[in-house]
């Protein structure tokens, strides 16, 4: 109950300010967006000893997307406005255009408010090795959208369980104070909307978030850090509770930057279960149009007492701008997926690709 009155207070003070404002003109839009294709090359072990599941080459529209973004401000300095992400299909998803994020927007001196379908306060602002990478993201971009996972429950990628993803929300991000600036945001289940409330299976989710960012003569410091809480909604489920760190620092050139999660029993079912942790590293050289880096990942996970799943990620890529809004990259990666359950030669399956690709943004 007093999750909702939050909730009911926070919409009621939004409309309140949206009641008071009056604006000059009528909102103006604009239209960003981009493309972007890729070669896959890729070869995966398969659960059988020395026998191959998938080696082969794709070409992927991996992304294509429109922001439409609609802003005003009104004559008491209020700023408001709405946001639609559009996107087409990549890969294995359906070509049609989806709708992805679309969320209306109030700030002012006093910070900034989402309404609407967004990410959370946690998956906005926080960050782990993946921010010195370059290509894609490495572990946290396209390229095991290919690997063969075999089954683990430990994470493939940098991703808490139990977050909100795009469901709908309010957040609010704080102005910033001396480089320390937070973000709160509550979702009411993991749907979309009310009616797929019985398809959902977290529901009151919370999401906090802090995050510094300072110079120190010719260095850049940046630490984050978040914590998430949901109720499960099945019987017999664990309810959610994680938290992630974060932290990076650039000197001449160079980044270096790690991250840590931990999803403790997060939506477990079983005893002995434990949605387990995470961790990554990585560094990263820029210098005019070329960017490099390489990094690692690694996560554990326990399906059930003394079975532990595991994944270990190493990966490299570099990004060149061949000119204003056109980038060309490339990116190999290669991981271990061990799954704890599986007898002999089928605990283990090796993962390795090789991508490249362009960007053009606008």
């Amino acid at each position: 109950m007093k999750k909702v009155l939050l909730a009911s207070t926070a919409v009621a003070g939004i409309a309140a300010l949206a009641a008071q404002a009056s604006a000059a003109e009528a909102p103006s839009l604009s239209i960003t967006g981009g493309m972007e294709y890729q070669y896959h090359f890729y070869d995966n072990d398969d659960r059988i000893a020395d026998q191959e599941s998938g080696n082969d080459i794709k070409m992927d529209n991996v992304s294509s997307q429109i922001f439409f973004n609609a802003k005003g401000v009104a004559d008491n300095g209020l700023t408001y406005g709405a946001l639609f992400d559009m996107r087409m299909g990549g890969g294995s998803t359906a070509r049609e255009p989806i709708g992805d994020e679309s969320y209306l927007y109030f700030a002012d001196s006093w910070g900034r408010v989402h309404f609407g379908d967004d990410d959370g306060a946690a998956a906005n602002l926080t960050y782990g090795g993946e921010a010195a990478l370059a290509g894609t993201g490495g572990f946290d971009g396209d390229i095991n959208a290919f690997f063969d996972t075999n089954g683990v429950a430990a994470r493939p990628t940098p991703s808490a369980t139990g977050a909100s993803d795009d469901s709908s929300k309010l957040v609010y991000y704080t102005p910033e104070f001396s480089g320390i600036s937070g973000a709160i945001s509550y979702s009411p289940n993991d749907g979309f909307a009310t009616d797929q409330r019985d398809d959902a299976d977290r529901e009151d989710i919370i999401e906090i978030a802090a995050q510094y960012d300072g110079s120190f003569d010719a260095v850049t410091v940046g630490l984050v850090a978040a914590y998430r809480t949901a109720d499960a909604v099945v019987s017999g489920t664990e309810d959610v509770s994680t938290f992630e760190v974060g932290g990076k620092v650039g000197f001449g050139g160079f980044t270096v930057a790690a991250g840590y999660g931990d999803n403790g029993d997060s939506l477990c079912t079983t005893a002995g279960c434990d949605a387990g942790y995470y961790w990554s590293a990585g560094v990263g050289y820029s210098a005019g149009p070329i960017s490099v880096g390489v990094g690692y990942f690694g996560s554990e996970a326990d399906t059930a007492a003394g079975v532990t799943d595991e994944v270990e990620f190493w990966t490299i890529g570099a990004t060149y701008t061949v000119a204003q809004g056109l980038n060309a990259f490339a990116e190999y990666g290669a991981a271990t997926y061990t799954n704890g359950s599986d007898p002999g030669d089928d605990k283990e399956v090796d993962n390795s690709a090789f991508l490249v690709g362009t960007r053009l943004s606008f």
